[in-house]
C-alpha cells in the first residue's frame, strides 16, 4: 500500500438549510460514511433547560471543536459562528428543499418528538404547547426564516465558491444522498 493510500482525505463539510430540512441526519450519514467527527451546532448552542450559550462562549467552543476534530461535518445555521465554520470548509451543502416538503418534515418530526418524548439536545424536550401554540414554535420559525434563507444563501455561497469552496445545492433529498455517496 502506498503512503498516499494510508493518508485519509481531509473533509470539512458544512450542512446548512432551513430548520427541519434534514441537516443533522445528512451530517450523521456523512460522518459515519467517512468516519469523521460530527459537529452539531445545536448541541453546542443549547444548554439544559433551553438556555442559550453566551455567544462569545459559543464561538470559542465551536472554533476549538472544529480545530480539534481535523476532518469534520458540521450542521447548523448560526450566523454568529458562520465565519468560524465556513472559513475552513472544503464543502458547503445547502439543503434547498421546497417549503411544503420542509413543513411536512417539521410537522412529522415535531409531532414525533412531542408525543414520543424524544430529546432534542442536552436534555431539552419539545412540549405540545411550545411546539404548536407558541410564537417560539419551530413551525413558526420555519415560516419566518424559509424565504429569508432563499435570498440569504445564494450570494453567500457565490462568495464561497469564488474562494474555491465546493458548493452543493440539493433541491431534493436524493441529490443530497448522491453527494453523500460520492464521498470516500
Amino acid at each position: 500500500m502506498s503512503s498516499e493510500e494510508n493518508v485519509k482525505k481531509s473533509y470539512r463539510i458544512v450542512i446548512v438549510g432551513t430548520s427541519c430540512s434534514g441537516k443533522t441526519t445528512l451530517a450523521r450519514t456523512i460522518a459515519a460514511r467517512l468516519d469523521i467527527h460530527h459537529v452539531n451546532l445545536d448541541s453546542i448552542h443549547w444548554l439544559p433547560d433551553w438556555k442559550e450559550r453566551e455567544r462569545d462562549d459559543f464561538r470559542v467552543i465551536t472554533a476549538k471543536t472544529l480545530q480539534e476534530a481535523g476532518s469534520w461535518v458540521c450542521d447548523g445555521n448560526y450566523s454568529f459562528v458562520r465565519d468560524i465554520v465556513w472559513r475552513n470548509a472544503t464543502h458547503i451543502v445547502w439543503l434547498n428543499y421546497p417549503f411544503w416538503f420542509i413543513m411536512f418534515r417539521a410537522l412529522k418530526r415535531t409531532s414525533r418528538r412531542v408525543f414520543l418524548h424524544e430529546e432534542f439536545v442536552n436534555g431539552n424536550y419539545e412540549s405540545f404547547r411550545h411546539a404548536f401554540m407558541s410564537k417560539d414554535s419551530i413551525l413558526w420559525w420555519i415560516i419566518l426564516t424559509y424565504r429569508k434563507n432563499k435570498t440569504l444563501y445564494p450570494p453567500l455561497l457565490d462568495t464561497e465558491r469564488k474562494r474555491g469552496i465546493n458548493i452543493i445545492i440539493a433541491q431534493k433529498p436524493q441529490e443530497a444522498e448522491v453527494f453523500a455517496k460520492s464521498l470516500s
